[in-house]
């Protein structure tokens, strides 16, 4: 874990004369164009089509008077740009299938015809090769790591389980399933694929913007999130004196240092055994239990 999160978070530190670190281990702020890395020129538009948040707290200056930096990234940058829970920008316009194209999934191509199921392309694309690479499974774990800390796309669930889409009768389908079809002769799945579609961007009462608009939910920014997380609730839990403290809060077991528990656990992503040592654990994202490569203990 160690080799790994320096990796990751020496990505994120942008030395400069007036922000540096500080004996007592602080990481200060750094100019505000130094954020940008000349990403202007990048994007169509410009950096000022990126997202505005809610500017309420930075005004007010409660933000500014904070020792850290905001956990969900707001008032941390100009416009607030990179916050959590913000709809991701398009390089072009949304394309739906709907007369007004504000929602509904493309099925038809422009000739009119069925798209081709998205794991048909998956398996074309990617397809099985054996070869030795000079890469280990490390390289991956850590571009997926990486990936985790910066992107996530909320969806919406039951309770405290994942909207179930293949096999239930029409008039019981959640109105966010989009499952996939399988081609035949696949060699894994057979007929269905479940998938449910991402939470839509909406307004401060509730109602789903138009056209629909895909959200983040981390901090867009290489700044721990996959550790820490990326709101206040899960930080209050991670970090030790209710997340006021420098340190991440461990469970010893066995001898072990571990994470800590998760009390409310999801139950498709975590599975334990009877054993009082297996238990679900508690991390800044939510597949630390599926894999031992995303709980760096």
């Amino acid at each position: 874990m160690d080799l790994l999160l320096i990796a990751v978070l020496g990505t994120t530190l942008v030395l400069h004369p007036a922000s540096g670190l500080t004996s007592n281990n602080e990481i200060c702020a750094s100019y505000p164009e130094l954020y940008y890395a000349n990403i202007a020129g990048r994007i169509p538009g410009g950096i000022d089509i990126l997202s505005v948040g809610d500017q309420t707290l930075c005004k007010k200056g409660k933000a500014s008077a904070s020792r850290y930096r905001q956990i969900d990234g707001r008032c941390n940058h100009p416009q607030d740009m990179g916050s959590t829970m913000k709809p991701v920008k398009r390089y072009i316009k949304a394309h739906y299938q709907d007369p007004y194209g504000y929602n509904m999934p493309r099925m038809l191509s422009v000739f009119g015809t069925l798209l081709p199921s998205a794991r048909a392309v998956s398996r074309s694309i990617h397809t099985d090769r054996r070869r030795t690479d000079s890469h280990t499974l490390w390289v991956m774990q850590l571009g997926q790591f990486i990936d985790h800390d910066i992107t996530s796309a909320p969806v919406p669930t039951g309770r405290n389980s994942s909207i179930k889409c293949c096999g239930v009768p029409p008039d019981k389908v959640h109105t966010e399933c989009f499952p996939i079809i399988i081609p035949r002769k696949d060699h894994r799945f057979r007929s269905c694929m479940e998938f449910v579609r991402s939470e839509p961007d909406k307004d401060e009462h509730g109602n789903v913007k138009y056209p629909r608009e895909q959200l983040n939910a981390l901090t867009s920014f290489l700044d721990g999130s996959a550790i820490y997380g990326s709101d206040s609730k899960h930080l209050a839990k991670l970090r030790m004196r209710k997340g006021k403290g420098a340190l991440l809060n461990t469970k010893y077991v066995g001898g072990k240092e571990r994470l800590p528990k998760d009390f409310e656990p999801n139950e498709d992503m975590c599975l334990v055994s009877h054993s009082k040592q297996s238990f679900c654990q508690l991390s800044g994202q939510f597949l630390k239990n599926c894999s031992i490569f995303y709980r760096g203990d």
